[in-house]
C-alpha cells in the first residue's frame, strides 16, 4: 500500500524546515578559526558511537560511507538535527552554552539493477567561541574580547552500486563553502582612549571528493572502507580594522586526507556490533605551502553495537524497536600552546521508533562526552548532544504488478 498524501509531506517538507530553521554552535577549542569537524552521523549512527563504515545491513541515511547507497531499494529522504548544551570550565571562569543545529539532510534515488543517487547538504565544519578578559594598559582599565562565528557546509552528489549480493562501491563528490568571522575588540572605561575593533571575514569555497567500498565476507562479516583525498579550498580574508586600511587576502587551504575502516560483526538477525577506525593527517594542512605547526594527526576509534528483541516483547511494535549503545575517542587536531593534546571521549545510547510499512523510521540518540582537561590543558567541556532522525521511505520508483 502507498504511503497516503499526509506522510508524504510530512517525510518532504518537515526535514526542510528544520535545515533552515536551526542556529549554530561550536567548541570553545575552535578559537583556531577553522572550528570544529562535524561528524555528520544520523542518530542511528550516533546511538552507537558514530560507526557505520561497514553497515551493509539497515541503510542508514548519513552516507558516512557513499558505496553503502548501493543497498538502497526505495526512494527516501532524511533529516537529523541536534540540540546541545555545553557545560565549559577554565581556570578563569564557568559557562553553559545551549544550540540546535541540522547537520544532515538527504534525498535518495534508486535507479535500479543496484544502482542508486542521494543529494545531500550537510554541515562539515562548526565554528563559534567566545573569549572575554578584563585587563589594563598603561594603568586605564579596559575589557578585551574575541569572538568567531560561522561555519563550512558540504553540498554533494553520491552515486554507488553493488557488483552481485557482496560488492558496494561509491563515490561523492561535492561543493564547499561557508564563512566565518573572527572579531578582537578592547573597550577602554577612559573615555579618552580610542576603542579597537579588528574583524577578519572569510568566504571558503572548494571542491571536495570520497571514495568508499563495501563487502560482505559472510552473512555474520563486513568490512568498509572510506578514503577522501586532501583537498584545496579557497578562502577570501577582508579585514576592516580602528587603525588601519581595509584589506582582502587570498590564500588556499590544503585540508588533509582521511582514511576510515569498519568491521561489522553479525551473529544473528537481533544483534549487530560495529568497529570504526579513522585516521586524518592534520600535520599536512597547509595555508599557502605553510604547515601549521601545532596541528597534529588524529585516530578517530568509535565501536557500538544494535539490539532488536524481535521474538520477546509486549506487543508487535515493541519488538521491532532497536537500542543501541557506543563509545567514540575524538581526538582534537590542535595542540595546546604548552604542546599538549586534546582528546574527547563519548558515551552513546539511543533507540528508533519504526512506521509506516517501507522502513521508515524516528531515531533518536544522546551523547554524553567529555572534551579537554582544565587540570591539563586549560579548559574542558563537559557534552550533553541528543540526535533526532527522520528516515522516510517511499516505492515510487519501482514498478507495481
Amino acid at each position: 500500500m502507498r504511503l497516503n498524501l499526509f506522510k508524504r509531506i510530512i517525510f518532504f517538507v518537515l526535514p526542510l524546515l528544520l535545515v533552515t530553521s536551526t542556529a549554530q554552535s561550536g567548541s570553545i577549542f575552535s578559537a583556531n578559526g577553522l572550528g570544529e569537524v562535524v561528524f555528520t552521523a544520523d542518530a542511528r549512527l550516533r546511538g552507537m558511537g558514530g560507526v557505520g563504515l561497514a553497515l551493509t545491513e539497515g541503510m542508514s541515511g548519513s552516507l558516512v560511507n557513499p558505496a553503502l547507497l548501493g543497498g538502497l531499494k526505495w526512494a527516501g529522504i532524511t533529516c537529523s538535527f541536534r540540540p546541545e548544551a555545553l557545560y565549559v570550565r577554565d581556570a578563569v571562569q564557568e559557562n553553559v552554552l545551549t544550540t540546535v543545529r541540522a547537520h544532515n539532510f538527504a534525498l535518495y534515488i534508486p535507479l535500479g539493477k543496484g544502482l542508486a543517487l542521494a543529494i545531500d547538504l550537510r554541515q562539515v565544519r562548526d565554528f563559534k567561541f567566545q573569549l572575554y578578559e578584563e585587563t589594563s594598559v598603561f594603568g586605564n582599565a579596559y575589557t578585551k574580547s574575541v569572538i568567531g562565528t560561522g561555519g563550512t557546509s558540504l553540498a554533494s552528489i553520491s552515486v554507488a552500486r553493488t557488483f552481485g549480493s557482496s560488492l558496494y562501491i561509491g563515490i561523492r563528490t561535492g561543493h564547499v563553502f561557508g564563512k566565518t568571522t573572527k572579531s578582537w575588540s578592547g573597550d577602554f572605561s577612559d573615555t579618552s582612549y580610542r576603542d579597537s575593533r579588528t574583524t577578519f571575514n572569510s568566504e571558503h569555497t572548494g571542491t571536495q571528493a570520497s571514495l568508499g567500498i563495501a563487502f560482505k565476507l559472510s552473512r555474520q562479516f563486513s568490512v568498509g572502507a572510506i578514503l577522501t583525498p586532501a583537498q584545496e579550498v579557497e578562502q577570501k580574508e577582508v579585514q576592516v580594522s580602528s587603525f588601519t586600511p581595509t584589506t582582502t587576502e587570498l590564500s588556499i587551504l590544503t585540508y588533509p586526507k582521511t582514511i576510515g575502516l569498519g568491521f561489522t560483526y553479525r551473529p544473528n538477525p537481533k544483534f549487530m556490533t560495529e568497529l570504526d577506525v579513522t585516521a586524518t593527517t592534520w600535520s599536512d594542512f597547509k595555508i599557502d605551502e605553510k604547515p601549521e605547526p601545532n596541528f597534529t594527526d588524529v585516530i578517530r576509534v568509535a565501536a557500538g553495537c544494535e539490539f532488536v528483541a524481535r521474538k520477546k516483547g509486549s506487543s508487535a511494535f515493541l519488538r521491532r524497536v532497536p537500542l543501541r549503545l557506543g563509545y567514540a575517542l575524538e581526538p582534537w587536531y590542535q595542540k595546546t600552546a604548552g604542546d599538549k593534546k586534546i582528546y574527547a571521549h563519548f558515551v552513546t545510547i539511543g533507540f528508533g521508533l519504526p512506521f509506516g510499512q517501507f522502513g521508515a523510521r524516528l531515531d533518536a540518540s544522546l551523547e554524553l562526552g567529555l572534551r579537554g582537561d582544565a587540570s591539563s590543558v586549560g579548559a574542558e567541556e563537559k557534552i550533553v548532544r541528543g540526535t533526532f532522525s527522520l528516515w522516510g521511505f517511499e516505492p515510487w520508483f519501482q514498478r507495481r504488478k
